[in-house]
């Protein structure tokens, strides 16, 4: 889920929060970033610390598992498999001013195909 905002003077400010990421067996990303730019400068990242967490359903074995984001000002949780996985708080200004979009997509960063197969998806406010 990410949004941007852009100021008069072109410095550029987004949220991305990463609903279900993988890094290995057994572990699931939680983060929240707080991305910005300034106006011809690079980019700069603060992000939640600690967020990779042990769960006890590989989110990778091939089998169908359910992951959810719970998204209040200042505060997220993530789910996996309907169990509450992590919760951070945050400082982010941008998380919580502009609306978000959704992204999904895969893509391998270890030696294992990974395939993203979404059966549905449910965004309520």
């Amino acid at each position: 889920i990410e949004n941007q905002v852009s100021d008069a003077n072109g410095n550029r400010s987004w949220c991305e929060i990463d609903v279900a990421e993988m890094f290995g067996r057994n572990l699931l990303n939680t983060t929240i970033h707080s991305w910005y730019q300034p106006s011809g400068g690079a980019m700069q990242n603060t992000l939640n610390p600690n967020h990779l967490n042990m769960v006890p359903n590989d989110p990778i074995d091939g089998n169908w598992h359910t992951f959810g984001v719970l998204w209040r000002r200042g505060v997220v949780t993530w789910y996996m498999d309907n169990v509450q996985v992590a919760t951070y708080s945050h400082s982010f200004p941008v998380c919580n001013t502009q609306p978000m979009t959704m992204v999904l997509s895969a893509q391998t960063l270890t030696s294992d195909s990974q395939i993203t197969d979404v059966d549905w998806v449910r965004v309520w406010r």
